[in-house]
């Protein structure tokens, strides 16, 4: 068991944290041209493990039905170019010079594992201004049942691994802040809807070709598509983890799991987007999946 413990322990929860709450946060600018800036905190935890003291930034450019997506945590760096319009998207990765790719036509990725996630999503009717923007709060209450999410992701875990998970749950409270009228809001918002299934079919795509399951557990696709109770930019999101449930693994998770991750938009431009921004770099070899 102890060797099972090590191998779920050396994963990245912060990393997976910044991605989601960094999507959460774009999810909300253009049929114009827009780029956001995101830069998130993560405090306890495992964040202070990987190059502690470092502010991960997301960099989201969009041209119409072309997007880019630049993540850098410090230690590691992510970027996506996704086409709606081919149908096509793209993981770089700079260490071998290789483009992942991917098609997104948007088919069944399967059945989705039930109950996996469960979110609510509600607006409590307050307002106030950030950098200038007129914004909206919702809270924001996800509950997640870490052996559904295990199973219905396709994960590689051994089996033992995901029994240990059994009635343990991933709290993730908080509040996001939503400016409806800013500059890109409304473009950005039908854009991100379509650009987000794409990503949730690539991944599942993803699963798919290592013989695991073909589909994201049920809810999960909430973290990479954003609230549609919640449309526009969430200018500041504040999110707290938690695990809670039953068990003996659940107190070997508490520490690791319970974090604070604060996402706020640093830089909102509506400038021309060069298209060579959305161009394979050159010298990369394109890989099929």
């Amino acid at each position: 068991m102890d060797g099972t413990i090590r191998r779920m322990t050396l994963t990245k929860p912060a990393a997976f944290f910044v991605g989601a709450a960094a999507l959460l946060c774009s999810a909300g600018l253009s049929a114009a041209d827009v780029t956001v800036t995101i830069t998130t905190s993560i405090e306890g935890g495992l964040a202070g493990l990987s190059n502690p003291g470092t502010t991960p930034k997301v960099v989201t450019k969009i041209s119409g039905a072309k997007s880019r997506t630049d993540v850098d945590t410090g230690d590691q760096a992510l970027t996506t170019i996704i086409d709606t319009e081919a149908n096509q998207m793209y993981v770089l990765r700079p260490a071998d010079k290789t483009a992942l790719q991917l098609a997104v036509d948007g088919g069944s990725a399967g059945q989705a594992a039930a109950g996996a996630v469960e979110a609510d999503v509600k607006p409590t009717g307050r307002t106030r201004d950030i950098e200038g923007v007129s914004c909206t709060e919702f809270t924001v209450s996800m509950k997640m049942n870490m052996a559904a999410v295990a199973a219905g992701a396709g994960s590689s875990l051994p089996p033992e691994a995901t029994a240990m998970l059994k009635d343990v749950f991933l709290r993730i409270q908080g509040s996001t802040w939503v400016a409806k009228d800013a500059p890109g809001a409304t473009e950005y918002a039908t854009f991100q809807k379509a650009a987000s299934r794409a990503a949730v079919a690539a991944l599942s795509r993803v699963s798919a070709s290592g013989g695991a399951s073909s589909s994201l557990p049920g809810g999960m696709e909430r973290l990479f598509t954003g609230f549609p109770e919640a449309t526009g930019i969430p200018y500041l999101t504040e999110l707290t983890t938690a695990v809670e449930g039953t068990g003996q693994f659940v107190a070997l998770l508490q520490g690791m799991a319970q974090m604070k991750i604060t996402s706020k938009v640093t830089n909102l431009s509506t400038e021309p987007v060069d298209a060579d921004a959305f161009a394979l770099p050159e010298g990369y070899t394109v890989v099929k999946q």
